[in-house]
């Protein structure tokens, strides 16, 4: 029988696409069935259409990832799928194959101990594996695979990397275990660590779960009860607040003083700050506040919150000052039905007693006076006397 050219080549293509499909097909004849990803211990095998010289019968997925490939090389196979596997091997022999078809298939899982949080990673599991020998793995911020140090005291070990900062921000103090879908009690494994107590032994495909150490928050001033509040990693700065029972209305109205890096800045419920999430070593300063009614002869007669300084100046300073009449030398502040005048003019001559301390909801009231220019007196009065303001 003669062919020619044209139709032989026809033939031969169809038979490289029959030889792919019939590799493509092998995932769903073969392997194991639902294999998501692959790790350090699982064995594959991988078969090339058309070369068998090429084939590998079992590959096992390395310490650092990667199986060993003829002519491919070292190819990185954690984390892929057997097919992204696949379509990998296959660049990397398309220099040396036309037309490569490649299949991986999962033969067996290998047995880990998985990481997350923290530095994560997979660690391969070896019998008598413990919680302290497992973190032992975890060098330079980094979990390393391979047999656990089981030969050396594995606390030394944890102990070391401890110091060394491995472990960064990871919360020790509560360590946990996940098990056959069920979370177990939390570990102390900074005191195993500290006392020298391996801790419980891990079962294969057991998963450590580390957290972020909480954020401490240094609060200070008029709050129910000032102190350190813990927040997590995500939680915004309002909650340190909430935590020591100071983050009433008028505090989120007026705000507070967050001194974070060296640097201080008054922050409000409209920061952006305040719903951010905490950073270490952020302070919070609450100054005592006070709600006061200026009526009167002022240019922004209303209610006005001061802190820090609640004294009458202030109030008469953020009321807007007086208006051009306004009598400021007998201002009435009404404190709990009691009215006391007070001459603020005298304050140019150092009488501290006409400038008293104010409290939450008193009045002030500023009359109207004879054709005298107190506004000028007033600006000159807040020019000589120190004000601070948070």
């Amino acid at each position: 029988m003669n062919f020619s050219l044209s139709s032989l080549f026809q033939m031969a293509r169809r038979a490289s696409l029959v030889g792919a499909a019939a590799v493509a097909l092998g995932a769903f004849c073969g392997g194991i069935a639902g294999a998501a990803t692959l790790h350090p211990g699982d064995k594959v095998s991988i078969s090339v259409y058309n070369h068998p010289e090429l084939a590998v019968t079992s590959a096992t997925v390395d310490s650092t990832g990667r199986i060993s490939v003829p002519l491919a090389g070292l190819v990185q196979a954690e984390n892929l799928s057997p097919r992204q596997l696949s379509r990998n091997i296959e660049v990397k022999l398309a220099p040396y194959v036309r037309r490569v078809a490649v299949d991986v298939q999962l033969l067996s899982q290998g047995q880990n101990i998985f990481v997350t949080g923290g530095p994560g990673g997979v660690l391969t599991y070896a019998p008598g594996e413990t919680i302290t020998g497992a973190l032992a793995q975890i060098q330079n911020g980094t979990a390393t695979q391979g047999t656990p140090s089981t030969a050396a005291d594995p606390t030394l070990s944890a102990a070391h990397n401890l110091q060394n900062g491995s472990y960064g921000s990871v919360d020790l103090h509560h360590v946990v275990i996940k098990r056959d879908g069920r979370t177990l009690p939390p570990i102390d494994a900074e005191q195993l660590i500290a006392k020298g107590n391996p801790g419980p032994a891990l079962q294969p495909d057991d998963t450590i779960v580390l957290v972020d150490k909480p954020i401490a928050v240094v609060v200070k001033g008029e709050v129910r009860d000032p102190g350190t509040a813990h927040l997590d990693a995500d939680e915004p700065l309002a909650n340190a607040l909430l935590q020591v029972g100071g983050a009433d209305a008028v505090t989120a109205r007026t705000g507070f003083l967050l001194t974070r890096n060296g640097t201080e800045q008054v922050v409000t419920a409209s920061s952006p700050q305040y719903r951010q999430p905490a950073q270490p070593g952020d302070s919070i300063y609450v100054a005592h506040t006070a709600t006061i009614g200026v009526v009167g002869q002022v240019y922004k007669p209303g209610d006005v919150v001061l802190k820090g300084d609640n004294s009458l100046l202030s109030a008469l300073y953020f009321a807007g000052g007086p208006t051009t009449y306004g009598d400021i030398r007998h201002v009435a502040v009404l404190h709990q039905g009691v009215q006391t005048q007070y001459d603020v003019t005298k304050l140019t001559h150092g009488a501290p007693s006409q400038n008293p301390q104010l409290a939450d909801g008193d009045t002030v009231f500023v009359p109207e006076g004879h054709k005298i220019d107190f506004q000028s007196i007033f600006r000159g009065i807040v020019s000589l006397t120190f004000l601070r303001y948070l």
